[in-house]
């Protein structure tokens, strides 16, 4: 497989009525995840961590992301709080379903409705 090393990951970190809002573009991929696996890392440390992740501009998510997408989940659990993602892609909606994660993870339409969602 090659890599076009022109694809990168941007990740920017808001805070909103009490949420961590991680805004993530780019592909999501084994050579770019460090930066949301820093963000993810951090907002996490909190106590009751609430964190939506915003991947309107993320056109492609590979299994190292996905793994990072399970493992915020459970790390926010783990402190009692939520990890929510807003504006998923089709494909990777698609690579949920296939893996039946959607039925785990918590998947929304706008980061309004991730932060607003009453389901825990």
């Amino acid at each position: 497989m090659t890599h076009d090393f022109g694809d990168t990951l941007e990740v920017d970190v808001t805070e909103h009525d009490g949420c961590t809002v991680l805004t993530a573009r780019g592909t999501i991929d084994y050579w770019t995840v460090r930066p949301l696996r820093a963000a993810v890392e951090e907002a996490v440390a909190a106590l009751a961590p609430r964190v939506v992740l915003d991947l309107a501009k993320v056109g492609f998510v590979d299994s190292t992301g996905l793994s990072l997408l399970v493992a915020a989940d459970r790390w926010t659990r783990d402190r009692g709080g939520w990890f929510r993602i807003a504006e998923p892609a089709d494909q990777l909606r698609r690579l949920l379903s296939t893996t039946n994660l959607d039925r785990r993870l918590a998947l929304h339409c706008s980061v309004a409705e991730a932060m607003g969602s009453g389901a825990e």
